[in-house]
């Protein structure tokens, strides 16, 4: 069965409605059923009622109603069958919320333009100086991966709380000369790092970091939206100026495409920062720290059913004494 998703924006936050088995919301036709066969079986009672010619006292001595006088009793089914049609269809929502308890990955791009001299001593150097400094700053129990990527996307280090690895992991990378830069590569790979060694209850943050624009690999569609299906947010942090930057001899130039790092962020309810100096680069990250933002997922599907249960006790109690009917 295809997964049907409903998304909407507002203010930056995104809301997502799911339906894991959108197949069963055919089952809402039974509804319309239900009060077509409820008005044709109203009808016909009220015909065999005309055989009565007193319906007061009939009422006065029985304490009961000829005929129902609400349509309550009819919402109340409707309402039953309408929470376990949405059950049984799977459906949920994802919506971004806040979290103080987070596992990370550290995505940095390590392509051959990462070695331009804009930072100092260069982009890769910088970045890895910051990223260290981030990683001091988080708590003894949060975890931390890190991933790099160039033309291909590499695992440096699984998620771990050891600080210590975790900033020998961001330092062992190095510039490597694979042809293009594969960003959707690196939100799959960093997103599985987090499903696989994090746990459920914990919010999932990738804080991708690259100076220039996704030309090999995955689409970065696509990784966004397996991304978000597996609640992971994404903070994009594009480092050097949409002019770009010239390294190797001075010859070739690296340009940063902020409008797709901007999607990539928004589509995952995270935050894009444009860092051009090193001070702007540590203000990202720790503006990232310091919001904890995650996306949360929300099955109501037990809830449903409760409800469901509690309105067909309601709908029993109320055919049996308010609206007894004769017939």
């Amino acid at each position: 069965m295809l997964k049907r998703v409903w998304h909407f924006s507002k203010g930056g936050n995104t809301i997502e409605i799911v339906f894991e088995n959108p197949s069963y919301l055919w089952l809402l036709v039974s509804v319309f059923i239900l009060v077509i066969t409820y008005n044709v079986s109203l009808g016909w009672s009220r015909k065999k009622a005309v055989k009565f010619a007193n319906f007061d006292a009939i009422a006065q001595v029985t304490k009961r109603t000829i005929l129902p006088r609400s349509f309550i009793p009819l919402i109340i089914k409707c309402l039953i069958l309408f929470f376990i049609i949405l059950s049984v269809s799977g459906f949920g929502v994802w919506y971004d919320g806040y979290s103080s308890d987070l596992d990370y990955v550290l995505a940095i791009d390590s392509s051959g333009s990462m070695l331009a001299d804009d930072f100092d001593p260069n982009r890769l150097e910088a970045a890895k100086d910051v990223a260290k400094d981030f990683v001091d700053e988080l708590g003894l129990s949060v975890k931390v991966g890190v991933v790099s990527f160039t033309g291909s996307s590499f695992i440096d280090q699984s998620l771990t709380e050891d600080k210590l690895v975790i900033k020998d992991a961001i330092d062992s990378i190095k510039p490597i000369n694979i042809g293009g830069t594969a960003i959707g590569d690196a939100i799959v790979l960093s997103s599985n790092l987090l499903i696989l060694s994090g746990g459920e209850e914990k919010g999932r943050s990738v804080i991708l970091l690259t100076d220039g624009r996704s030309n090999v690999g995955i689409p970065v569609e696509d990784a966004v939206d397996y991304a978000t299906d597996k609640g992971v947010v994404i903070n994009t942090i594009g480092m050097g100026t949409e002019d770009g930057g010239n390294f190797i001899d001075d010859f070739v130039v690296s340009t940063l495409d902020t409008e797709t790092l901007q999607e990539i962020s928004e589509n995952t309810g995270g935050s894009f920062y444009l860092a051009t100096t090193k001070d702007e680069l540590k203000e990202a990250y720790l503006e990232v720290f310091s919001v904890t933002k995650t996306r949360v997922f929300f099955d109501p599907g037990v809830y449903l059913l409760i409800l469901a249960f509690i309105l067909l006790l309601l709908e029993w109690a109320l055919s049996n004494t308010r609206y007894k009917t004769i017939v």
